[in-house]
């Protein structure tokens, strides 16, 4: 079988391929598993700055000013001298500091009815913090509705109260953890799931690589002077191709295994653990068949490997391996029925909650299977494509 281990020696000759897509991705899965699969449930809080106003007024505006700013946050209190309040901002003790100046109240009474500018309290605050810029803001949106109280014709004492009350509503929220359904999920079942990408990427490059070399000028003249019939010739490579499937499970199946994965129900049983390998078997051809085309196609190494990941990334996504726990909806849950990367998932996820059928499982895997078989199907569709492409390029006799 010559061409069988040409094909396993091509393959042997770039271990960058086994090293990256599969041993490489292998590694990440793992780290993925440790980080997703450990998390906790997301817990709202609301936050809450340090807060430290200097009232140098005393007026009726600055007061409500301070008990605003102090309801929104944590106060704290600063001595108002310059080695305090220097101290206080070096050393983070307040995350905001507001100085409001002698005087203040009667300059913004008058900045109303004259329509000026307002006049400015003086802030100490950090831009890289988010909180307080936030601080900033309603701050300034309390003033806001204090003027526009003013200009209605209130007075200060029911401006200040009542900018208080309207400034300290708030809108009613509900807290929804969307990753709740993915609490119950081992860390088996993430890395097995972001095995798709890594089994996807791997068969694509590797399958292409192996047909792109017979493929080439001498290599190809020397099989087809060959005394092999071709027949016997496509059996040895396709003999190869799922040698690689075996080597790509094994290697990427093995990480499986890992105790820092841990294992779980997926590989509790010889029953659950034969369908997930057939699981990843059946779902191996699709890239096996892509990996055929790319082949056939005579396309470059760089633009192969581009094709193989932009592809990986393609069926990841859209079938939900980087969104686990999470329902798909709308058009991509549309879209994500007609890929087998979705059934390859579903068959995990079934495993895992112990939910799966015998008619669930034959439609995940015939489903998968069927779609290799289409793109193998029209495999003469690309030939015929790329004799034409190679005919119109030619020179025509008159031409010459």
């Amino acid at each position: 079988m010559p061409a069988f281990k040409t094909a396993i020696k091509i393959i042997f000759r770039y271990p960058l391929f086994i090293g990256l897509y599969l041993v490489g991705f292998a590694l990440i899965g793992v780290m993925i598993a440790q980080a997703v699969g450990s998390g906790s449930p997301a817990v709202f809080s609301e936050a809450r700055p340090t807060v430290a106003v200097i009232d140098r007024d005393g007026s009726v505006l600055s007061r409500g000013y301070e008990s605003y700013l102090e309801s929104r946050g944590t106060a704290v209190s600063v001595a108002d001298d310059r080695r305090s309040l220097q101290d206080a901002a070096a050393q983070d003790y307040a995350d905001y500091i507001a100085i409001i100046p002698s005087g203040y109240g009667a300059a913004f009474a008058k900045a109303v009815k004259d329509g000026s500018a307002l006049p400015q309290i003086q802030t100490v605050f950090s831009f890289d913090d988010v909180t307080a810029q936030l601080t900033d803001q309603i701050s300034t949106e309390y003033l806001q509705t204090v003027r526009t109280l003013l200009l209605s014709g209130e007075s200060a004492d029911d401006a200040a109260s009542q900018a208080y009350t309207l400034a300290s509503e708030r809108a009613e929220y509900s807290v929804e953890d969307l990753s709740a359904g993915a609490s119950n999920l081992s860390r088996t079942y993430y890395y097995f799931t972001f095995a798709a990408y890594a089994l996807t990427a791997a068969l694509i490059s590797m399958t292409a690589l192996i047909l792109t070399s017979f493929n080439s000028g001498p290599l190809r003249a020397r099989n087809l002077a060959a005394p092999v019939r071709p027949t016997r010739f496509s059996l040895q490579i396709a003999a190869a191709c799922l040698l690689l499937i075996v080597l790509a499970i094994a290697v990427v199946g093995a990480g499986g295994f890992l105790p820092m994965v841990g294992a779980s129900g997926l590989l509790a049983t010889p029953g659950k653990l034969g369908l997930l390998v057939a699981d990843m078997a059946v779902y191996s051809l699709t890239p096996l068949a892509l990996g055929f085309v790319f082949g056939q196609a005579g396309m470059s190494l760089s633009a192969t490997n581009a094709a193989a990941n932009v592809i990986s990334l393609a069926l990841c996504f859209l079938s939900g391996v980087f969104t686990v726990g999470i329902e798909l909806t709308g058009v991509v849950a549309q879209i994500a029925h007609f890929l087998p990367t979705y059934w390859y998932i579903a068959l995990i996820h079934d495993l895992e909650a112990g939910t799966g059928t015998t008619s669930s499982v034959l439609t995940q895997l015939g489903i998968q299977a069927l779609t290799a078989a289409i793109i193998f199907a029209l495999r003469p569709v690309y030939q015929w494509g790329r004799f034409l492409l190679v005919k119109l390029g030619q020179p025509s006799a008159s031409a010459r």
